[in-house]
């Protein structure tokens, strides 16, 4: 879902439930959980004001991003 969400940007109807389902890890899981949805939602946020990137992230961008929201 990570990786979705920083390539795949939501439909309009869409993108408050998802952010709302992704939030509700935020508040009922376990520290890695947490972790990764806050990721998601710093990616879904993102992705919703500049729209898809048209191309698949490559697996080192990927890493590149996880590395530098941790940073």
């Amino acid at each position: 879902m990570s990786v979705c969400s920083g390539v795949i940007p939501p439909s309009k109807d869409f993108e408050s439930y998802y952010k709302q389902f992704v939030e509700s890890f935020i508040e009922h899981a376990d520290d890695e959980i947490q972790t990764m949805a806050k990721y998601c939602i710093k990616c879904i946020t993102k992705i919703c004001k500049v729209g898809p990137q048209g191309r698949t992230l490559t697996t080192p961008e990927i890493e590149l991003k996880w590395v530098l929201f941790f940073d």
